[in-house]
């Protein structure tokens, strides 16, 4: 949307009848039109008049060249309310005598001051009186743009963060203000008093898709490089905003995006250094990697997970609102997971994003994180129609090699749902399709099978339990126990101890069918490997 012109520094009509250069007028009609605003005047009193009139200007006449014209005066009112000017103000003496009935009448029915004024009132005084008063105003707006400039520049210098300065624009334009920053990929909003209520309800993300939507946009702007957008809503007030203060904070505000920008670069640079390290280099002094990774903000006690994203602009869409919109995905992104618990941080890998969730260990969101993420991944489709969107979730580990874990997952995650044409997947959600959607194939069928069956085999191993050789002539036989008892040459009570035992261990259902096949699977590959070993 975009502002208009703000005249709430220009005089009203009411305001100018307060100047002692009136100062004997009479109403004659219009007070509805008493709060119009007055840009400047016209002191135009030729026949063809009509063409030279302005919208919020007043009209001072005479009305000397039509006053003998029965037909130009009845036409009069209505040419002044057709072109929006904001008032009349007819001298009658000495040409008209008496202001037409028909003329007060129209600016009466249209709403528009019509003022009788004195017999010894000079046009000049009224001239010079109403651009002294618009000098004036102007003067105080200019002062108030100067002073704004200078507290806005001292802000930002003295390092004020952005949701420091969305308060300050706020105070000074008397409205909600959302800040887009489409460069450091950030958001920040201030509600005035006013919109309180309105806005109580709304949760963060659907506070600044509202912004988007709803009120004025203003391009942050520096040359030709765009910082991103400024965003003003009242749901009380017109959003007017006076042009000089509008202008400064659109030059201004990219000062601290980019200083943004430098101190997030430093920072950045290295953290994305370092994640590339973990996520790809072999470990060798795990201590010495802990104590780095807190350094730059990861906690081995942290469960962390890592989201791989690959979004685009569709063919069709406007460049301009799928920039928009991409720094909203990832601003909505952020405050989305942080109210459930998370910190997150994005980085950049070659035609990916990488996002990394990190909460306490015990946080019980975790268990829910499919969840989340399936209710994310539906308001994806919902507001952002202009991106392509593919997205692939690894799970939850923690300590510095559950990273790197995390991260195989996501990739083999973001490749099955390349391959089925879905917007988001979780690693959880593919089972056995994660063997066929691996780029290391071996080793996922490597930990496959430790996942499945790594506790049972252990178990086994110390215990000479026979859990394993129990599990495989059960699915062998079907089910059937008593068959299995036969096989085995053991009692029937045992099988079931050792069943119940193999369902405890490996905490999956040998009845459901789903865990059936997981564990048969499984079992099949470890035996292939054994064989291939």
């Amino acid at each position: 949307m975009e502002g208009s012109v703000d005249h709430s520094f220009y005089p009203t009509v009411a305001e100018l009848l307060e100047l002692p250069a009136f100062e004997g007028h009479t109403l004659l009609a219009g007070y509805k039109g008493l709060d119009l605003r007055v840009l400047g005047i016209n002191l135009s009193d030729t026949p063809d008049y009509y063409l030279w009139l302005s919208k919020n200007e007043i009209i001072v006449t005479a009305c000397h060249a039509i006053h003998n014209d029965i037909q130009a005066l009845d036409k009069f009112v209505l040419n002044v309310s057709d072109s929006g000017m904001s008032a009349i103000f007819i001298k009658p003496y000495p040409y008209l005598k008496k202001i037409p009935d028909i003329m007060i009448t129209q600016a009466d029915m249209l709403g528009i001051p019509l003022i009788e004024l004195p017999k010894g009132v000079q046009f000049s005084s009224l001239t010079k009186a109403i651009s002294d008063e618009l000098l004036r105003r102007q003067t105080i707006r200019l002062e108030e743009a100067l002073t704004a400039n200078k507290m806005l520049t001292s802000t930002i210098i003295e390092g004020a963060a952005l949701e420091d300065i969305v308060c300050m624009i706020s105070a000074l334009m008397n409205n909600s203000v959302m800040i887009l920053d489409t460069i450091n990929t950030r958001q920040a909003f201030h509600i005035c008093p006013e919109d309180l209520d309105f806005f109580a309800d709304l949760s963060a993300e659907k506070t600044s898709d509202f912004f988007a939507e709803k009120a004025q946009m203003y391009e942050l702007k520096s040359g030709d490089h765009s910082f991103g957008y400024l965003y003003l809503y009242s749901s009380v007030f017109e959003v007017n905003p006076e042009p000089r203060i509008l202008y400064q904070i659109q030059h201004v505000v990219p000062l601290e995006i980019t200083r943004e920008q430098q101190k997030q670069a430093f920072r950045k640079d290295d953290f994305t250094n370092y994640v590339f390290h973990l996520l790809s280099d072999q470990i060798l002094d795990e201590q010495t990697e802990l104590s780095r990774a807190a350094e730059l903000g990861i906690l081995a006690e942290e469960a962390h997970v890592i989201i791989r994203m690959r979004v685009s602009s569709q063919k069709s869409a406007n460049s301009y609102v799928a920039d928009i919109q991409h720094s909203l995905l990832f601003n909505n992104m952020r405050s989305y997971f942080e109210g459930y618990g998370f910190s997150i941080r994005t980085i950049k890998d070659t035609g990916e994003h990488i996002v990394l969730l990190s909460a306490p260990g015990e946080n019980r969101n975790l268990s829910d994180l499919n969840r989340l993420c399936t209710l994310f991944s539906n308001s994806v489709a919902n507001h952002y129609g202009t991106l392509n969107i593919t997205a692939g979730c690894g799970r939850p580990h923690t300590g510095i090699t559950g990273l790197a874990q995390s991260d195989r997952e996501a990739r083999i995650a973001l490749r099955a749902a390349q391959n089925c044409k879905r917007s988001f997947t979780c690693f959880d959600e593919l089972d056995v399709l994660r063997l066929i959607c691996a780029d290391n194939p071996n080793h996922e069928i490597d930990m496959f099978v430790q996942e499945t069956l790594g506790r049972l085999i252990e178990y086994d191993r110390t215990k000479n339990a026979e859990l394993l050789r129990t599990l495989e002539c059960y699915l062998k036989n079907m089910g059937n126990l008593r068959q299995v008892s036969k096989d085995m040459y053991t009692h029937y009570n045992t099988i079931t101890y050792r069943l119940k035992n193999i369902i405890e261990i490996t905490n999956l259902n040998i009845n459901h069918y789903e865990d059936r096949f997981r564990l048969e699977l499984a079992l099949s590959l470890y035996k292939d490997l054994g064989e291939k070993k």
